[in-house]
């Protein structure tokens, strides 16, 4: 829960607390809060397509959505890692590419595209993303 004003109570941080898990003051300016939500739903909502997404290549493929539900969940678990790292470089200034090239990612990419398309589905936003990969390497 992000919170505007650090002039909130203590049965009021506690009942954001109890919501949220956690409560945190972002500072005097009004827009920070909302400027973290709108990113971290970016962050959700753009996962949430890659996961659907990818249900769908599941299915085309034969793979139920639960058999592949189960193993996704290893592949969430090393994110907030390379979420860490990627933000630490970021803010650097730094891209050492040392634990992967973009050119690799890149071609990983080209790879679940082909995929979906010999399937007929949509990859346009697969497309899309790999534009910043491709730019980039």
């Amino acid at each position: 829960m992000l919170k505007q004003s650090p002039d909130l109570s203590i049965s009021k941080e506690s009942a954001l607390a109890s919501l949220a898990g956690i409560a945190s003051y972002l500072g005097e300016d009004y827009d920070r809060a909302a400027a973290y939500d709108i990113t971290l739903l970016d962050i959700f909502w753009t996962a949430m397509t890659g996961y659907i997404h990818a249900l769908a290549i599941a299915r085309a493929e034969n793979i139920a959505a639960s058999d592949l539900a189960r193993y996704a969940h290893n592949f969430i678990r090393i994110m907030p890692d390379i979420m860490t790292y990627n933000a630490s470089d970021l803010d650097r200034g730094i891209y050492p590419g040392n634990s992967s090239s973009l050119r690799s990612d890149a071609a990983s990419m080209e790879h679940i595209i082909h995929a979906a398309e010999f399937h007929g589905l949509d990859s346009s936003i697969l497309h899309e993303a790999n534009v910043y990969y491709s730019k980039s390497s």
